[in-house]
């Protein structure tokens, strides 16, 4: 489509599912106050969409509604948002500005991957779960406050967040699942609270700048992988309750010079330490 702006009129409540998927012209779409309903992949592929409001009596975003919509830099979403779905941005490579309402309840899988210009995110009060893939491959994210009252941490969250130099994890959550923290080369520190049990598959694995990991008593099995390529960690001390140390945990850990192993450890995987070559 050779369109570049859009003004919807005023008698319009509701956009319809994929109506102006992939026109990769559209620039502008102003959209009227009597709207209540965006439908899923409503704006999927606008590849030069570049800023957008979404009215007041917009509840919810829908699953790929800005899905890959890679010019898009700014969004202004409606006071009372419950809820945003799937995949809603995306990919949305651009979007470096966008403020969530407190209203917000509900984040779904991959809503913000790929937006790899976003720094800074503020989760609302009301959510409880960080989704599967929710910032993955955000490379500039540099911080972002998770608020006290989420109590689940999908695999992949922040998978690939290359700028994320610190993160605080709240009591609620007991485990680091699979791949949370995979590839987030900035990260340096890392203090594992006494509320989480377990360290799951490649939790923290190529975490290259991670020098000093805090393991606090609470875990109990540390994955497969976990560890695997911190190249910087120098020392870890295992704490007294752990049971399980999986496959390749500390695999290519170069740096490591020490471990500490309690009595509470009954396995070990294969390969746990493998190329830890200043291990003595």
């Amino acid at each position: 489509s050779g369109i570049r702006k859009i003004d919807i009129p005023s008698s319009v409540t509701s956009i319809r599912k994929c109506a102006f998927i992939s026109c990769n012209n559209l620039e502008t779409i102003n959209l009227p106050s009597s709207l209540k309903s965006i439908e899923m992949m409503a704006f999927d592929g606008c590849r030069s969409l570049k800023e957008v409001t979404i009215p007041e009596g917009v509840t919810k975003i829908a699953t790929c509604t800005f899905n890959q919509c890679v010019s898009l830099t700014k969004v202004v979403l409606p006071s009372k948002l419950t809820s945003i779905a799937n995949m809603a941005f995306n990919y949305c490579s651009s979007l470096n500005e966008i403020n969530l309402p407190q209203s917000l309840k509900f984040i779904g899988a991959n809503a913000f991957a790929g937006c790899s210009s976003m720094t800074t995110i503020i989760l609302p009060e009301g959510i409880t779960e960080i989704a599967n893939g929710l910032f993955l491959s955000c490379v500039s994210l540099v911080h972002i406050e998770i608020p006290i009252n989420v109590t689940s941490i999908k695999s992949d969250a922040f998978k690939y967040c290359k700028s994320l130099t610190n993160i605080n994890i709240p009591q609620g959550v007991s485990k680091i699942a699979e791949r949370t923290f995979y590839g987030c080369s900035s990260l340096k520190e890392m203090e594992i609270p006494q509320w989480i049990t377990d360290i799951e598959a490649e939790a923290f694995s190529e975490c290259k700048e991670l020098q000093v990991v805090r393991i606090r008593d609470g875990v109990r099995h540390i994955g497969e992988e976990a560890f695997s390529n911190c190249i910087r960690i120098g020392s870890v001390v295992i704490p007294v309750g752990v049971t399980e140390i999986g496959k390749c945990a500390f695999e290519d850990c170069a740096g490591l010079e020490s471990v500490v192993i309690p009595d509470s450890v009954t396995s070990i995987g294969d390969s746990a330490f493998e190329n830890c070559t200043s291990l003595s």
